[in-house]
């Protein structure tokens, strides 16, 4: 499962982030391929079969999160044929505009995951819900994001350094 998502030994200088399109607009987010490569390798894989295009945001709790990964967009499925997979430790704080993957069983994650909206108001979610990723582009669509609003498509992109220097 992790084989299309090695990083060459020497390869420090690229990053992969996923491209996030929604009704409220583009947002990006660097995955935390080092910290978390179970996790994120399960989020790529699912991001690679399109499964979570068209989904909408199913769950917006003000100040503490917004929710997608659902295909009945309502918190009661994961994607079909994916499977569950391991819940991987995680340290990783829920900082503002993170994203993770709430457990579907006990140690078992699926398909859905959330931004965090506010640390303050999600930490009773750190270690339970291991952290993937983070929005670094985009924070003022996160902000807008509602019940209802939708995911156009996801992409996975592996920026160089200088690719990165020159986008901003």
């Amino acid at each position: 499962m992790l084989g299309f998502f090695k990083r060459k030994e020497n390869d420090d200088s690229t990053r992969t982030i996923a491209r996030i399109y929604t009704s409220q607009g583009m947002m990006e987010a660097g995955l935390f391929t080092k910290e978390m490569p179970i996790t994120t390798a399960h989020f790529i894989r699912l991001v690679e079969s399109e499964f979570y295009n068209g989904l909408h945001f199913f769950r917006y709790i003000p100040e503490v999160l917004i929710q997608t990964g659902c295909p009945y967009n309502n918190g009661m499925g994961t994607a079909p044929n994916m499977g569950h997979i391991a819940q991987e430790p995680c340290a990783i704080p829920l900082d503002d505009g993170v994203l993770a993957m709430p457990h579907t069983a006990p140690h078992l994650i699926g398909s859905q995951f959330f931004i965090c909206l506010s640390r303050r108001n999600a930490a009773y979610l750190e270690g339970a819900c291991p952290a993937f990723a983070k929005i670094t582009t985009g924070s003022t669509v996160m902000s807008r994001l509602r019940a209802g609003d939708t995911i156009q498509r996801i992409e996975i992109v592996q920026l160089k350094e200088e690719e990165e220097k020159q986008e901003e």
